[in-house]
């Protein structure tokens, strides 16, 4: 089984203010409009769990207005984080191609290239260190990562000193663009959110 890895440039603070707020007015200004991508989320929901009321909208008010979890499936909480990313005008999507059609080898893989090459970063810090904002525990079927502005510099700076000259080919690709990622992150100000599903 394949995975993908999906990055947005996140100004977290602004996304932290949203989350839980409790504010009707914001959570009716959000563009919801994308019901390609809200009819998506849905049909792997029910394809999996059986749930059928509308999960995505009633899932997402619930984070906005901070209610206390119900009875839905966790993991659809980490969804709904991830439609805020792709809509909210304080985040932007990243391309990820070589992070597409992935395991987990890939990051252990970039890991020992990195090092060889003179950087201390690891890959797998983009999903185990947990959602930016507080959620239901959703097991292994949804890993959030996240970095905050603030950590992008230094991890830029040690990625900026590498030998690409010492890095395998078939990873130098998906490491020039989580290179690209931190840069874009640094020239906005803004954190790393990533999924990985």
């Amino acid at each position: 089984m394949t995975h993908v890895l999906s990055p947005y440039a996140v100004d977290i603070a602004a996304l932290r203010s949203l989350v839980g707020s409790g504010d009707e007015r914001r959570l009716h200004s959000l563009d919801l409009t994308d019901e390609d991508l809200l009819e998506e989320i849905d049909e792997v929901d029910e394809s999996h769990l059986g749930w059928t009321a509308d999960p995505v909208r009633s899932t997402l008010r619930g984070l906005v207005l901070g209610e206390e979890p119900d009875r839905r499936p966790a993991h659809l909480y980490g969804y709904c984080l991830e439609v805020l990313c792709r809509i909210l005008p304080c985040s932007t999507p990243l391309p990820s191609r070589a992070w597409t059609g992935i395991d987990f080898l890939l990051f252990m893989h970039v890991k020992a290239e990195l090092q060889k090459a003179g950087s201390a970063f690891d890959p797998a810090t983009l999903i185990r260190t947990g959602p930016p904002v507080p959620l239901p525990p959703a097991g292994e079927t949804r890993r959030i990562g996240h970095l905050e502005a603030e950590q992008v510099p230094e991890i830029l700076a040690d990625l900026d000193r590498i030998d690409e000259a010492s890095i395998a080919p078939d990873v130098l690709t998906p490491i020039r663009q989580l290179h690209g990622w931190l840069r874009e992150c640094a020239r906005t100000g803004r954190g790393l959110v990533t999924y990985y599903h």
